[in-house]
């Protein structure tokens, strides 16, 4: 009976033991043995809506590291596969993102048909147009002023900042 009881008491002051290691390594902290980051971009390619029938090519804009007061102007040209006529939405998005970090952002896109508007962060509008079916090549000119005092310092990857969406005919019908 006292080797049994012996025994006990031993399991016992191991387990006390072991917990007692356990919380005085966590209280003595760590250290650190390494750090990953990772930019993923993805590949911009064509992309296609089936309920419109409409195929894109996007411009994708790469503004590179940014100040405070900087600005500039950046140009490329995309392209818009419409397979039905009708009429089509252009509108910026994530107004709130980009109302942190910029005091201009306006966004001209010009159609090779010949139409051509501006869209501004600011005003928060979009643009309906009646499209032909066909192909389009659309050249988008972004202008830009970072804030003096940013609300946010953040890097952005391939941030979705312009679309354009197929509108249903009945909401333009008198």
């Amino acid at each position: 009976m006292a080797k049994q009881l012996a025994a006990k008491w031993a399991i016992v002051l191991a387990a006390i033991s072991f917990l007692g290691g356990i919380v005085a390594a966590g209280s003595m902290g760590y250290g650190p043995l390494g750090f990953i980051s990772y930019k993923i971009e993805a590949v911009m390619s064509s992309y296609s809506s089936s309920s419109s029938n409409f195929n894109t090519i996007p411009v994708s804009f790469d503004l590179g590291s940014l100040k405070p007061g900087d600005n500039g102007t950046v140009v490329d040209t995309a392209k818009l596969s419409i397979g039905s006529s009708g009429y089509y939405k252009f509108e910026l998005e994530n107004y709130g993102k980009l109302k942190k970090v910029f005091s201009v952002f306006k966004v001209t896109v010009t159609l090779s048909s010949g139409d051509s508007f501006t869209l501004d962060i600011y005003s928060e509008d979009d643009y309906k147009l009646y499209l032909d079916a066909g192909d389009y090549n659309i050249t988008v000119e972004v202008i830009y002023k970072v804030k003096d005092n940013p609300k946010e310092y953040l890097e952005v990857s391939n941030m979705l900042f312009l679309k354009v969406e197929y509108e249903d005919s009945d909401d333009y019908s008198s």
